[in-house]
C-alpha cells in the first residue's frame, strides 16, 4: 500500500487491522465540556479536585470504622 503522500508502504494485514478503543475514547476527552477519568487522564483543570479529595477521605474514614466494626 502507497499512497502519494508517502513512500513506505504497510504490510497487508495493517489494511485489516480495526482502530484501538483507547484511542477512540481519547479522542472524545479533547472535546470541550468533557471530564474523562479513562486512561487515567482527568484534568486538573476541569476535575473537581477538592471535592474528590473530601469525597476520598471521606470514605477512608467510613471505612475504617467499618472495619473496626467487623473486627470487634
Amino acid at each position: 500500500m502507497t499512497t502519494a503522500t508517502s513512500s513506505w508502504q504497510l504490510a497487508r494485514r495493517a489494511e485489516r487491522m480495526n482502530p484501538s478503543v483507547i484511542r477512540e475514547i481519547l479522542t472524545v476527552t479533547e472535546k470541550p465540556g468533557i471530564i474523562s477519568f479513562a486512561g487515567g487522564l482527568p484534568s486538573s483543570k476541569t476535575s473537581p479536585v477538592a471535592e474528590i479529595h473530601r469525597g476520598v477521605a471521606a470514605l477512608a474514614v467510613t471505612l475504617k470504622i467499618y472495619a473496626a466494626s467487623l473486627a470487634a
